[in-house]
């Protein structure tokens, strides 16, 4: 079974919206990545809950 969804999330700073890929394994995951728009990284902070919902969080990592 694949776990792997994509969703669209904002930079928080061009606001251009992005794709990114979430893992929906239950917990929580974080990790920087560089904006593909203006090159600035993000903090990404994603937690999954059991029934495969997720709360995805981008935020300045500067």
């Amino acid at each position: 079974m694949n776990t792997e969804e994509y969703e669209f999330v904002s930079c928080p700073y061009c606001w251009e919206q992005l794709e990114i890929a979430v893992e929906r394994i239950s917990g929580r995951q974080e990790y920087t990545e560089d904006c593909h728009v203006c090159c600035r990284p993000i903090l990404f902070q994603i937690e999954t809950f059991e029934d495969g919902e997720c709360d995805i969080q981008t935020l300045m990592d500067e």
